[in-house]
């Protein structure tokens, strides 16, 4: 080293290297004595920090500072570790507070497998940012389905599903995760719910629901699957609708009974949406009761297939089968729901976008979700008996939905070209002549009806029958 000038850098308590040129100032070695160095530079040659990536100072010592990093998005939680990674300060609140006993709890109750105090520790959930270790990815078990995670998120929801004026209320409250709608909906005004049946089948998710029984009497937590068509017969059967009153389906909407469901993307949670509405009309599973009122969280893909305007692309079966059964609307704004990653459960890599998804993100976890209240229609289009006839009219046209009815009906059967009078004699009435032009997607529910009748009184049709519920 020419002379006695050298190269050194000096780490002190912040995350910045000082390199510090000097002269005339013995070498230390070792980093446990860079205090020392430091302490050791008279103060008229100490740096200054001001807003430049470099810094001028006194002569003989120049200061660089690393590149900062990225600040955080507005929609990205501040947790403690990526606070520290990002360099933005943390201070400790009170549900961060609430998290560290609950992690103190958790570990005392490992140490001594005591189930009391294990089952104390899981009344609470976890701080919403911290789930992913509590609640990992299970595989097929919970790839595809969301979970509300953030209490804000989820006392919106419980608000808008239970709304003011509701009185004793039983509600089936399927898929709900560890329950933080669950939570929600229990610390509304006790004179709303009179009962709340969990149905759940994932272990890690019951073990923070089944506490909520020895805290709540409201609460009975199944372990079941709620796609599955038996778990609302072993309700039943134990007695838990015993006080469901059985209303006619010309009277208004059911104010007892309520069924609430996070439904994932999969397509098992399309099929078993489509299963419901298909319910309707024969009064099957729990429509038996009558008109009551369903609330799903799913995802805005599936909700955009269910609306399927007339004419779109976005038409297709299941949105005939929805908009000749029931009628829905919004309960909380599309924009209050977005990002996914701020107000559900799992987090992916895509699951911060709020738009162009692709195909594919479009169908997996964390794309956008909707908070939707499905009512069954008073009159419905489908009558009684005539499921299995529109099922079948629906899947034979729209394997060509794109071509013209007076084409494509021969797909329902030999001979079906001779239907087309049905449907176009000029001395039927307008409002029941069809235009066979159309192909399926331009036709809308009273046409569909037009049609579907124009097959049941076809002399040759073929025989249909479709099992579906018992």
């Amino acid at each position: 080293m020419a002379s006695s000038q050298f190269f050194r850098t000096v780490r002190p308590s912040c995350s910045c290297r000082l390199r510090v040129f000097s002269q005339n100032i013995n070498f230390y070695q070792g980093f446990s004595n860079c205090r020392a160095f430091s302490d050791s530079v008279p103060p008229s040659q100490k740096p200054t920090a001001t807003s430049g990536a470099e810094l001028s100072t006194e002569p003989g010592v120049i200061v660089k500072t690393r590149k900062p990093r990225r600040k955080l998005l507005p929609e990205e939680p501040v947790t403690v570790a990526r606070a520290r990674a990002n360099g933005t300060p943390f201070k400790t609140s009170e549900e961060e507070r609430r998290h560290k006993k609950f992690i103190s709890l958790q570990l005392k109750s490992e140490r001594h497998q005591d189930p009391e105090i294990l089952q104390e520790s899981r009344i609470e959930l976890p701080h919403h940012d911290h789930w992913r270790p509590y609640f990992k990815d299970n595989g097929t078990a919970t790839r595809m389905r969301a979970s509300v995670r953030h209490p804000d998120t989820a006392r919106l929801l419980a608000e808008a599903f239970v709304p003011e004026g509701s009185k004793d209320k039983i509600i089936i409250d399927v898929n709900p995760g560890p329950g933080q709608l669950t939570r929600a909906l229990l610390n509304l005004p006790k004179e709303r719910i009179k009962k709340i049946i969990v149905v759940e089948h994932f272990d890690k998710f019951l073990d923070f629901l089944r506490p909520l029984e020895t805290i709540d009497s409201r609460v009975t937590v199944i372990e079941k699957n709620g796609k599955d068509w038996d778990t609302y017969t072993k309700i039943a059967e134990m007695g838990l609708l015993d006080e469901v009153q059985t209303l006619d389906w010309d009277q208004p909407v059911h104010p007892q009974l309520q069924f609430i469901m996070h439904l994932g993307g999969s397509v098992e949670g399309e099929q078993l949406i489509s299963q419901l509405f298909r319910a309707m009309p024969n009064r099957q599973w729990l429509y038996k009761y009558g008109r009551i009122p369903m609330n799903f969280i799913l995802t805005s893909r599936m909700y955009k297939r269910m609306q399927g305007p007339t004419g779109t692309a976005a038409r297709c079966k299941v949105s005939v089968m929805a908009q000749a059964a029931a009628e829905w609307k919004e309960v909380v704004p599309f924009e209050a729901l977005q990002p996914f990653s701020t107000h559900f459960h799992p987090e992916n890599a895509h699951s911060s976008k709020l738009g162009n998804f692709t195909p594919l993100e479009a169908r997996i976890g964390g794309n956008p979700m909707t908070a939707i209240q499905v009512i069954p229609c008073l009159e419905q289009y489908i009558k009684p008996g005539d499921l299995d006839y529109w099922d079948f009219c629906l899947r034979k046209l729209f394997v060509q939905k794109a071509t013209p009815i007076e084409k494509c009906v021969g797909s329902l059967g030999p001979g079906a070209k001779n239907m087309l009078p049905r449907l176009t004699d000029p001395k039927l009435p307008a409002e029941e002549r069809l235009d066979i032009k159309k192909n399926a997607r331009s036709l809308d529910i009273r046409e569909w009806a037009l049609v579907v009748r124009a097959f049941k009184e076809w002399p040759f049709r073929p025989q249909v029958r479709i099992r579906f519920l018992k």
